[in-house]
């Protein structure tokens, strides 16, 4: 029988391994915070330290960068045993602590290695001291072309750790790290400044619409936007897209299996499963019982799709399309909650002449889709051929003294595709647009592009019309008048004129593929 070979590592793997899981140079502020704040918990534990006295440091100055919390701290043997060996993890298994893969480290100390010359940029050390042994160690001459260190006794006493970060040329961005701390670390249950800032930020009743506590999750959740940020314990991880037309943070009371970049969380964790399950829930809960009798096109697509878990009856499905809104030929949205009130329904066409003598005769026309014919028979909504309905030439003649240009219908008509509110034509000395922040956006006649227009409804390519118009649609939208702040062009407003952007892009997208 020929002899077992044993693999081995090479040392230029782990170099590749300290920058490639880095992803960008500040995930290493991250880690650092991660390992500190699990000091912290530790040192909590043991009755060594509490919360109001714990604290994580992020200061700047020059070429500077110091990361420090006043958690557990380091032993000598700490130093010349775990400190060196990656991939190994004494807090793997403890759902207490935030880090497991053994490899922070390495992404803290590649903040100033440049991989490509295979060089330090700058300097790293470490200063510790463990608050039940006392003394300090520090920890210093780190050089990753040779996989070295070394360590030494100060002498001094020091409770806590912290890493300090020196640039040889240049200084570090305040700015990009501050930002860094606020995107991604805000949400830690332990304080944390930058240049003496306090940054942390909570889910409140006053940022959400709705705040939602469950076993596993504290969640803060608006009726707009695309996407929920997922914060495992604080620490951010990813976007995701949830449940369209819904959008909010995601703070995990419990651990998530995250992947070895710790940018997303993989498909069988079981937690992970049951809070968005939870939120799906709760969202369509909050839609059957909500006093609006209308629901955008995106959130009912999104509630539709939730609706396939067996929690929920076929009544709970009639209920959500019946919210479902639909555009009549005068261009009015209506839900179909809205249209059997009424009642008078009419299938018609997209403003053609009668289509509109039958609307103002008090009829309600739809234009006669596949979609709304099968939404309507699913709820048992009748409706009347256009064919079948009298007008009286009285009727038809005052209707044509108010016909607008076929050409402004298209255009409404290609906007309302892509916008929750009834588009009006109109003019002012000194808008691009305006909006009531509801159901109503006016566009300044004298700030569209016509002519494109016109040659958009002759070619049927929509681009050139889009993209002159989009960044508009978006700003208005982003008016909510929800928001007590509304007015105020401030980052939550531009954050939601983004979101609604993207929105709007990807619909159009789609919509051209089709």
């Amino acid at each position: 029988m020929s002899e077992k070979i044993q693999f081995e590592q090479s040392k230029e793997l782990l170099k590749q391994v300290f920058c490639d899981q880095a992803g960008d140079i500040y995930k290493g502020i991250m880690e650092a915070v991660q390992n500190l704040s699990d000091g912290i918990f530790e040192a909590e534990e043991k009755g060594l330290l509490n919360r109001e006295n714990s604290r994580i440091e992020v200061n700047t100055d020059g070429e500077q960068l110091v990361i420090g919390g006043n958690g557990i701290g380091m032993t000598d043997e700490d130093a010349n045993g775990v400190f060196k060996i990656f991939g190994i993890s004494q807090k793997r298994g403890n759902k207490n602590r935030l880090g497991e893969k053994g490899m922070g480290r390495g992404q803290i100390i590649s903040m100033v290695y440049d991989s490509a010359d295979d060089s330090m940029v700058g300097s790293c050390e470490v200063i510790s001291g463990n608050r039940e042994v006392g003394g300090s160690i520090r920890i210093f001459d780190i050089d990753v072309p040779s996989l070295t260190f070394r360590v030494e006794n100060p002498g001094t006493r020091f409770k806590g750790t912290k890493w300090i970060l020196t640039k040889n040329e240049g200084n570090w961005n305040t700015v990009d790290i501050k930002k860094y701390v606020e995107e991604n670390l805000a949400m830690l249950p332990i304080p944390i400044y930058v240049n003496q800032t306090k940054m942390n930020k909570k889910i409140t009743k006053e940022k959400f619409e709705r705040v939602i506590k469950t076993d596993d999750a504290v969640i803060g959740l608006n009726r707009w936007g695309t996407s929920f940020t997922l914060y495992e314990r604080g620490l951010k991880v990813n976007e995701y897209d949830i449940l369209s037309g819904y959008s909010g943070t995601i703070i995990s009371k419990v651990p998530l299996k995250l992947n070895f970049a710790r940018n997303d969380v993989k498909h069988d964790d079981r937690s992970w499963m049951g809070i968005r399950k939870d939120l799906k829930d709760e969202l369509l809960r909050m839609a059957l019982s909500t006093k609006d009798s209308s629901l955008d096109g995106n959130k009912v697509d999104g509630l539709l799709e939730a609706l396939s878990n067996d929690e929920f009856s076929s009544h709970d499905r009639q209920e959500v399309l019946a919210k479902k809104m639909f555009v009549t030929a005068l261009g009015d949205r209506l839900s179909l909650n809205d249209i059997q009130r009424k009642g008078n329904v009419v299938w018609g066409s997209n403003r053609s002449r009668k289509s509109d003598a039958a609307s103002r005769c008090g009829h309600i026309v739809i234009p006669h889709t596949w979609e709304a014919d099968s939404v309507f028979e699913e709820l048992g909504v009748e409706a009347m051929q256009l064919e079948d309905v009298h007008i009286s030439q009285s009727d038809a003649k005052q209707f044509e003294r108010h016909e607008i240009p076929q050409y402004k219908i298209e255009l409404i008509y290609f906007l309302e595709q892509y916008s929750h509110r009834r588009i009006e034509i109109g003019k002012s000395p000194g808008f691009k647009a305006w909006t009531n922040g509801t159901d109503r956006i006016t566009w300044n006649d004298t700030n569209i592009p016509w002519d494109k227009v016109k040659d958009a409804i002759k070619t049927g390519n929509w681009d050139t019309v889009f993209w002159k118009m989009v960044k508009t649609l978006s700003h208005e939208l982003a008016h909510d008048d929800n928001d007590e702040f509304t007015d105020v062009h401030g980052v939550e407003f531009y954050q939601r004129q983004v979101d609604e952007m993207y929105r709007i892009t990807k619909e159009y997208f789609r919509a051209m593929k089709e």
